[in-house]
């Protein structure tokens, strides 16, 4: 805010004030540890709070995280943006949102995704299982119940964004075992009174992450051995972090040895590299490798 800002928000307030006792005032601030920051915007001084919560760089952070997720749609990123932006002051508010950049590509996303991120934000602290259908498009773009409308049942344990996805994980009670759930393809969830599934002592969400686990078991978890160009070692640490086992195979590759989930994810992330990267063990991972690549050529 510049000098005259602020006189006019000291004489709204029932205060007096001019120049020479703000200025006064904001020396006094200054020497006693608040954080006043004044800078020069043209021929005049302006003067903003720095002691935030969240700096401008962390604000802009989360607003071009939030402009760009796939998950949110356009309108509703657009105001959660506003409102991030907000926490900066008026002032710079204003700033943030006329260079930050919502993307214009065709996004589906989810309508109710706050409502049901909310409803299993409360599950979550109240100890309760959820109920819910999950959602799929059709070729003429219509939304349907997935799997013949099954109500799945599941006591969430946590929530876990991954490779721009939004997940809940949690005990499901249609299969007897831990599982997740894309958010944005889940109706509302119900908020049920049955109390949830304990979290087992052994639960790691790391694991979950790392072995890419989708819904329901799409793919069997198994240790997969995979033989990489040299130009892959960041994709690999983009999917597995830093701490997968890997060795030299040559002068050009490396072999890597992960545990994942073999879903049809996993196997299209695979087949994206075009050749560079090569399903050499377990046995049992190469059998559906090799399946894959001739139901691929028959197609």
């Amino acid at each position: 805010m510049s000098l005259t800002q602020l006189m006019d928000v000291c004489k709204a307030s029932g205060h007096g004030g001019n120049r020479h006792t703000i200025s006064n005032d904001i020396d006094i601030l200054c020497r006693y540890g608040f954080d006043i920051i004044c800078s020069k915007e043209g021929n005049k001084n302006t003067y903003s709070y720095g002691s935030r919560q969240l700096d401008t760089a962390e604000l802009r952070m989360l607003m071009d995280a939030v402009c760009s997720s796939v998950v949110i749609p356009p309108q509703k990123s657009e105001r959660l943006a506003k409102k991030i932006a907000l926490l900066s002051g008026q002032h710079d508010a204003e700033k943030l949102c006329s260079t930050v950049y919502l993307r214009k590509k065709a996004r589906i996303g989810n309508q109710h995704i706050f409502l049901t991120i909310d409803a299993i934000n409360q599950a979550i602290n109240e100890g309760k299982k959820i109920r819910f259908h999950t959602l799929a498009l059709t070729g003429n773009r219509e939304c349907v119940m997935k799997h013949g409308g099954v109500l799945h049942s599941v006591s969430p344990y946590l929530t876990l964004w991954q490779s721009d996805r939004y997940y809940v994980i949690g005990w499901t009670d249609n299969c007897s075992a831990i599982c997740s759930f894309r958010v944005d393809q889940m109706d509302i969830p119900q908020l049920t009174d049955e109390a949830a599934v304990p979290r087992p002592r052994d639960f790691n969400p790391e694991y979950y992450c790392q072995t890419l686990t989708t819904m329901c078991g799409d793919g069997p978890e198994m240790d997969v051995a995979l033989l990489c160009d040299d130009t892959l070692m960041g994709s690999m640490m983009d999917r597995f972090g830093d701490g997968f086992s890997f060795e030299r195979a040559g002068t050009h590759h490396f072999l890597a040895k992960v545990h994942v989930n073999a879903s049809s994810a996993f196997w299209a992330w695979v087949f994206a590299f075009g050749g560079k990267m090569k399903v050499v063990g377990s046995d049992r991972a190469k059998e559906q490798y090799v399946a894959r690549l001739h139901a691929a050529l028959s197609a």
